[in-house]
């Protein structure tokens, strides 16, 4: 699951700001994606 979150995660954060919503996402599949590497 994580590996499919992250091609969209870096993806969105590549233009800074575009929208809220996106770093949103990108910033809880990031976090999401630490606990998994975590565990």
């Amino acid at each position: 699951m994580s590996l499919t979150t992250t091609p969209g995660y870096v993806r969105c954060v590549m233009p800074f700001g575009a929208n809220d919503h996106c770093d949103f996402a990108a910033m809880h599949a990031t976090i999401h994606h630490l606990i998994y590497l975590l565990s």
